[in-house]
């Protein structure tokens, strides 16, 4: 049986600060925690030069492009004070968390991910195009966003 615990302490060294930094939720240390595992992926990925691409090393890439995004959202100012600021990058978490509350919270909330059909997911479309007065175009983001959501979870396993 899978346990959680156990893959985390197998986990590399890297996968661990990095995680660390993209929960980090106090901003005063958001940068010493981006700095600690930025440091850490580009030492790990000079390990791995001389070996052929694999998942690890995909998985290097799309933590180090996750990290620029974080410290592109904060910034310290004066003092010394660390503080948080949205970007361009960092909007669309915004409209996805929207998107969530306004359409789709209610209706599947309560659903494990792995117990949803294709017929289930339909079935949500239909429900917020029948009671909300959106566009085709809204209605396919919120398609969109729900795809993203089951690609992620299967790729997390």
């Amino acid at each position: 049986m899978h346990n959680e615990k156990d893959s985390n302490a197998r986990a590399p060294q890297w996968k661990k600060l990095y995680e660390a930094a993209i929960l980090e939720i106090d901003p005063t240390k958001l940068q010493l925690r981006t700095n600690e595992a930025h440091g850490a992926i580009l030492d790990r990925a000079e390990q791995l030069l001389t070996r052929p691409p694999d998942s690890e090393q995909q998985a290097l890439k799309e933590a180090l492009r996750n990290l620029r995004v974080l410290r592109k959202m904060s910034e310290v100012g004066n003092g010394g004070q660390t503080r948080m600021r949205i970007s361009r990058s960092a909007r669309p978490y915004r409209g996805y968390s929207q998107m969530w509350s306004d359409y789709l919270k209610v209706l599947c909330q309560a659903e494990w991910l792995r117990e949803v059909k294709t017929h289930h997911v339909q079935s949500w479309l239909e429900e917020i195009a029948r009671e909300r007065e959106i566009s085709k175009t809204t209605l396919k983001h919120v398609k969109n966003f729900l795809s993203g959501v089951f690609r992620h979870d299967a790729q997390q396993g």
